[in-house]
């Protein structure tokens, strides 16, 4: 699965390309081709499906006056009952992949039933500064 910006400064082909009868959009072509380049595929790797879907606001974009305004936004939806978190709703990217939505979720339960800290929202550089190394095969975990 590739995921793709674009943006005024990074422009990205739209346009539909015709190769061996099938028809697609310019951006999956170049998407593969990079993929390709890099090494990430193989030339004569087999792509199983194409699936493209274009969405115009795809992602929070921060801003340099993010955090000023999430001080602000963030307190005010919770002075309402509204706890916005998850990958668009805290609008922090950098704590924004499965794992980081996942505990998003579970501190703002926390936060609710006892009035927990929220490490994760609040606290990006301390729960992305290191592996858990603890844990893995064969260094006494599991």
């Amino acid at each position: 699965m590739f995921e793709i910006s674009e943006s005024q400064y990074k422009p990205v082909g739209q346009d539909n390309v015709s190769i061996a009868g099938r028809t697609y959009p310019r951006v999956v072509l170049d998407t593969l081709r990079g993929a390709v380049a890099t090494g990430l595929i193989g030339p004569n790797d087999e792509v199983a499906s194409v699936y493209h879907r274009r969405i115009q606001h795809g992602y929070p974009t921060p801003s340099l006056n993010r955090e000023n305004v999430l001080r602000e936004a963030l307190p005010a939806l919770k002075r309402h009952d509204v706890w916005s978190r998850g990958r668009f709703g805290s609008y922090r990217y950098e704590v924004a992949n499965q794992d980081h939505s996942l505990m998003l979720g579970v501190e703002a339960v926390d936060g609710i039933l006892f009035g927990s800290r929220e490490m994760t929202l609040n606290h990006a550089n301390i729960v992305n500064a290191s592996k858990n190394v603890d844990m893995r095969w064969g260094r006494g975990g599991w």
